[in-house]
């Protein structure tokens, strides 16, 4: 099942209690427990996550409902990856390892951040195995990364271009105030890029020494969402198996290394 951390929901219920919609009620009423928001180790199903942001539009009726939960964004929202991200020496080593370990806040999530000749290209999608995600979820990964890496920073950051697959809104402007940059809408890819030299600049609050320890916890909660859904996979296997025959050990194997690879594509 994939799942998404609660401090991700938590920018979202925040921009609900802006809005004034009573969050609590909202979440309830898509079986999400409230109480478990500030447990920022918890998470909620993709479903329950999708489900929130479509009854979140509907509530508000705000289309750029996306935009507003953007502004919050903050370190914590990202888990352990956003913390190793405001200690990174460049916003070019917050954006690696944000692509690196998104995996770890949603498993639907799939960055890629590449050189592009003198700039930096940045792309998000999200690949979900039941209802896709409305417009709005990537809407509020790309313009919160952005305000994220002012906010690391502590300056303003301007990209050369951003791209979205939806298309142009009736009123674009709240995306202009945010990216202020040339914005294309009904692309191929929802990608933000970045001149090579304003993600290479020095972060005067950085401490790589300490980014590299919270990097080492983040391998930590890779590695421990991995084994337990490699166990979890296993146990299927053998409980559909087990009705019908004793699976022999060369069968055993054999769905183990099945398993295994899938899983590690799974991963990364």
């Amino acid at each position: 099942m994939q799942t998404g951390l609660s401090a991700w929901v938590l920018a979202i219920v925040r921009a609900l209690q802006d809005a004034g919609v009573d969050q609590d009620m909202l979440l309830r009423r898509i079986g999400m427990d409230p109480e478990r928001l500030l447990d920022l180790n918890h998470r909620y199903s993709q479903e329950q996550v999708t489900s929130l942001w479509v009854a979140a539009v509907a509530a508000t009726g705000d289309t750029e409902f996306g935009l507003k939960v953007a502004r919050h964004v903050r370190p914590s929202t990202f888990h352990v990856v956003g913390y190793a991200m405001a200690c990174s020496s460049t916003l070019k080593r917050a954006a690696e390892r944000f692509a690196h370990s998104a995996r770890l806040i949603s498993d639907a999530a799939l960055i890629e951040f590449k050189p592009v000749g003198a700039h930096f290209l940045l792309t998000v999608d999200l690949h979900t195995i039941g209802r896709q995600p409305i417009y709005q979820t990537i809407d509020t990964i790309l313009a919160g990364f952005v305000l994220l890496c002012e906010w690391i920073a502590s300056a303003p950051l301007v990209p050369a271009e951003v791209t979205f697959r939806h298309g142009r809104p009736n009123n674009d402007k709240p995306y202009r105030e945010v990216f202020r940059c040339r914005i294309r809408y009904g692309q191929q890819t929802n990608s933000i890029l970045f001149h090579a030299k304003d993600l290479e600049r020095p972060v005067p609050s950085a401490n790589e020494e300490l980014a590299v320890i919270l990097d080492e916890m983040t391998a930590k909660y890779l590695a421990l969402r991995f084994s337990s859904r490699f166990s979890r996979k296993v146990r299927e296997v053998l409980t559909l198996q087990l009705p019908h025959h004793e699976p022999s050990k060369a069968e055993i194997a054999k769905n183990l290394a099945l398993l295994a690879c899938g899983a590690v594509v799974d991963a990364f």
